[in-house]
C-alpha cells in the first residue's frame, strides 16, 4: 500500500510543509507545528503533531513522518519515484532543511552527491521550488571549496552551466539565492578553457548574467561575482566579447562606474574592460573613454585599501598599468591620425591649388594657340606663302650665315662712303 505514488507524495508533503522563506534568509529554529493530513479518499482527517528539530534528523518511513532514518533512505525514496515532480520537490525541500542543520556533511555527500542532485534538477527545468532547494543544497556541498577560492575550474565545470543559468532565470527575484548561484558559478568558471566559454555562450550566459546584474546593481557581492564570470567568459574569446558589447554591457558598466565609484567589483569590471579592449579593436576607443584616466588614478590610490589578497592586488595593478599604456597608445594614435589628417588636408589643398594653376596656364596656352590658328586661317594664300618662307629662312642656319655676311659688307661699305665724304669736305675747307 505504501508503494502507492499518491500516498508517498502526500506523506512527503506533510513532512516538508515548512514556512518559506526561512530556508534562504536565515536559520530555522526548533518549531512545533501541527499538520493536518487530509485523505481525499476518506472522510477522516489525520492530525500529526511533532517537533521539527533540525539538530535531530527527522526522516520519513513509508510516506509518513514517524521516526528518524538515515538520509540515504530519503534519497532512495526520491530515486524510486524520480519521475514524480512532487516527490522530487518535497524530497529536496526536506534535504535542504537537513543540510542546514548539524548533519554531518561528509555523510550527506556520500548519500546524495552533487551529480545526482544535478540530474534531479535537470529532470524538472521549469519547477522553481526544485531549483530553490537544489541551489541551497549544492551551495552547502561546495561551501568549503568556494571559501578556499581555488584558481582552477573543476573538470566537470561545464556540466553545471545548464542548471546554474536556469537558476538565474527562475530565481531572478531572490537576492540571497542569486548570490549563492553566482558564488557557485564563480567556483565553476575560473580560468575557463575555450570549450567552457563556448558552452557558456551556448546557454546565452552573457545576456542572462547582464540581466541579473541590472536587477541587483545595489549588491556588491552579486556585482563582484557577476563581473568575474563575465571577465572569464570574454578572456581571449571574441564571440563572447562581441555578445557582451551587443547586449548593451558598456552602458551598464558606465552607469555603475558613474554612480558607485571604486569598489572591489570595480576591479573585476576593470579586468572585463581590459579583455574587451584587447579583443574588440572596433570598440577600443569607446572602452578607453569609459575607463578614463581619473578612474585609473583612483583605482591605483584605493587598491591597497580595497584588496586584502596580495595576488589579486598585484594582478589587478598589472592590468591597470597595461590599460594605462593602452590609453597612451590610443592617444598617440589619435594624435598621429589628426596630424596625418591635417597633412592630407594641406596636401590636398596644395594639390588643388597647383592643379588650378596648371589648368589656368593650359587654358591660356590653348587659347593663344587657338587665336594663332584662327589668325592663320584668316590670312590670304599669298601672305601665307610669304610667312612660310620667312619662317623657313629663319630656321635655316646657312641662310642665316649668309645674311650675317651681307649685313657686315653693307656696314663696311657704308663706313667707307662716310670716310670719303668726310675727307672731301675737309679738303674743300
Amino acid at each position: 500500500m505504501f508503494n502507492d505514488l499518491k500516498i508517498q507524495e502526500r506523506g512527503l508533503e506533510i513532512a516538508t510543509k515548512f514556512k518559506w522563506p526561512e530556508y534562504v534568509t536565515g536559520e530555522l529554529n526548533k518549531t512545533k507545528m501541527k499538520f493536518k493530513y487530509s485523505d481525499s479518499d476518506s472522510d477522516s482527517d489525520l492530525d500529526l503533531d511533532f517537533d521539527l528539530d533540525l539538530d535531530l534528523n527527522l526522516y520519513l518511513h513509508d510516506g509518513l513522518p514517524s521516526e528518524k532514518r538515515e538520509i540515504n533512505q530519503l534519497f532512495r525514496k526520491i530515486q524510486s519515484f524520480k519521475n514524480s515532480e512532487k516527490i522530487t520537490e518535497f524530497g529536496l525541500k526536506f534535504l535542504a532543511t537537513s543540510v542546514k542543520g548539524n548533519l554531518s556533511l561528509q555523510k550527506f555527500k556520500k548519500c546524495f552527491t552533487k551529480e545526482r542532485l544535478k540530474d534531479q534538477m535537470e529532470n524538472f527545468p521549469n519547477n522553481r521550488n526544485i531549483y530553490i532547494y537544489g541551489i541551497n543544497i549544492l551551495w552547502r556541498i561546495l561551501q568549503d571549496k568556494i571559501k578556499r577560492k581555488k584558481t582552477q575550474s573543476p573538470k566537470d565545470a561545464k556540466d553545471y552551466f545548464g542548471i546554474l543559468i536556469q537558476s538565474l532565470k527562475l530565481l531572478s527575484n531572490y537576492k540571497v539565492l542569486i548570490e549563492k548561484t553566482f558564488e557557485i558559478f564563480q567556483f565553476y568558471f575560473r580560468q575557463s578553457q575555450a570549450s567552457e566559454q563556448e558552452y557558456f555562450r551556448k546557454f546565452n550566459g552573457i545576456q542572462i548574467v547582464i540581466a541579473t546584474l541590472n536587477n541587483f546593481n545595489d549588491s556588491e557581492e552579486i556585482k563582484l561575482c557577476g563581473f568575474e564570470i563575465l571577465s572569464n567568459a570574454t578572456f581571449k574569446n571574441k564571440k563572447n566579447a562581441f555578445q557582451f558589447l551587443d547586449s548593451n554591457g558598456l552602458e551598464m558598466i558606465q552607469r555603475i562606474l558613474n554612480n558607485q565609484g571604486i569598489t572591489k567589483a570595480t576591479f573585476q569590471i576593470f579586468c572585463l574592460l581590459f579583455n574587451l579592449a584587447k579583443t574588440s579593436l572596433k570598440h577600443k576607443k569607446e572602452i578607453v573613454r569609459i575607463i578614463g584616466k581619473e578612474t585609473i588614478q583612483e583605482m591605483k590610490t584605493k587598491s591597497k585599501l580595497i584588496f586584502s589578497y596580495s595576488y589579486q592586488q598585484n594582478k589587478t595593478l598589472e592590468k591597470i598599468k597595461r590599460v594605462w599604456s593602452l590609453i597612451k597608445k590610443i592617444e598617440i594614435n589619435e594624435y598621429q591620425e589628426r596630424s596625418q589628417s591635417l597633412q592630407r588636408s594641406q596636401s590636398f589643398q596644395q594639390n588643388q591649388s597647383f592643379q588650378q594653376n596648371q589648368s589656368f596656364q593650359l587654358n591660356q596656352f590653348q587659347l593663344s594657340q587657338s587665336q594663332q590658328n584662327q589668325s592663320q586661317q584668316n590670312q590670304s594664300p599669298s601672305k601665307k606663302k610669304r610667312n612660310n618662307r620667312r619662317r623657313r629662312k629663319k630656321n635655316n642656319p646657312q641662310i642665316n650665315q649668309i645674311n650675317q655676311i651681307n649685313n657686315q659688307i653693307k656696314i663696311k661699305s657704308k663706313l667707307n662712303q662716310n670716310q670719303i665724304k668726310f675727307k672731301s669736305n675737309l679738303n674743300q675747307n
